[in-house]
């Protein structure tokens, strides 16, 4: 029998599996059974995914390229679902419920992991007693770190704006008994005081982002939007050790709105970027940083988690934002 190079068999696996899924869209469970009992954490199928040439030859050969044939496939279907995917597990030693339609979601349940060096660094600076801030919370995965870092000795305000991923963070938050530990505000961050449209960029409710003021959105939800150096005042003006920030594009009024605070204090920011098509605004919001006087280092998922930051910019990525007193 000829010799078919890995590459090509996992194509061929990934391109018949993805046929098979959307014709037979109750399959779907045993593939995130196979998926998950690679990583130890399910009984095995009873019946092999495909059982045909391809699959075997890929399995026996190459069992990391058959993961990794699997998931693509698997993610390829499950984002297409028009109904909330909800899967109810264990992650990082949380119990969650997640719509794994999600991007974030997805990858903590299928791989066990998501932004393993914002995770790093969050468990790297937070002690007991800290403050974290956590801007754009989604449903939790980074809040109910920081919760767990703090103890009930310090506290977690985390902003969120979008209904569905409030509804699912409180649910969260519950689930592990740490709503005493976590403030959840029902607002975005941004330069000014306004109300602000956030949209849903096709099932990925983890994209959600804001747009232009509207005052009747056709497609958005509009949501209450804060200045944080005004805002925080009340709470008098906290040192909080960390800030992660993730917008999907809303950076630049975010840190602006932020940047008489950070004149002040010295948090350790996490920030995801998100340049593609707003390369100018990405260079303003890393010029500010400069400016406010942070050092930026590029952060990666595996040792030594952080590097120098690029030349050219990518499509995304995350940031360390320190000043020089850490």
């Amino acid at each position: 029998m000829q010799w078919i190079p890995n590459r090509l068999l996992a194509s061929l696996v990934r391109k018949k599996l993805r046929r098979h899924l959307r014709s037979e869209p109750g399959s779907i469970d045993t593939v995130e059974a196979e998926l998950r009992n690679m990583r130890g954490l399910a009984p095995a199928p009873a019946t092999e995914t495909l059982n045909d040439f391809a699959s075997h030859a890929l399995r026996r050969s190459d069992s990391k390229a058959y993961f990794k044939a699997l998931e693509r496939a698997h993610r390829v279907v499950i984002r297409e679902q028009p109904k909330p995917a909800l899967r109810s597990y264990r992650a990082n030693g949380f119990h969650v419920e997640h719509d794994i339609r999600n991007t974030a979601e997805w990858s903590t349940y299928i791989r066990g992991d998501h932004d393993r060096g914002v995770q790093y660094w969050i468990g790297h600076y937070l002690n007991e007693g800290d403050t974290a801030i956590d801007v754009g919370a989604n449903v939790g995965i980074f809040t109910l770190q920081m919760a767990r870092s703090v103890t009930s000795a310090g506290r977690v305000l985390a902003f969120e704006p979008h209904p569905l991923s409030i509804s699912a963070l409180r649910r969260n938050l519950a689930l592990n008994h740490m709503t005493d530990e976590v403030e959840v505000h029902e607002l975005a961050l941004g330069e000014t005081d306004c109300d602000m449209t956030i949209t849903v960029p096709g099932t990925n409710q983890g994209s959600a982002t804001l747009r232009q003021r509207a005052s009747n959105p056709e497609n958005g939800i509009n949501v209450p939007v804060r200045n944080f150096s005004h805002w925080i005042r009340q709470y008098g003006d906290p040192s909080a050790k960390i800030i992660k920030i993730d917008v999907e594009g809303f950076e630049l009024s975010v840190l602006k709105g932020m940047a008489q605070y950070l004149e002040r204090e010295a948090p350790v920011l996490l920030i995801e970027l998100t340049p593609r098509d707003r390369i100018e605004e990405t260079r303003e919001a890393l010029d500010l940083l400069n400016d406010l006087g942070f050092g930026l280092r590029r952060i990666i998922d595996e040792p030594p988690y952080a590097l120098p930051m690029p030349e050219s910019l990518p499509k995304q990525m995350d940031i360390l934002c320190m000043k020089p007193a850490y």
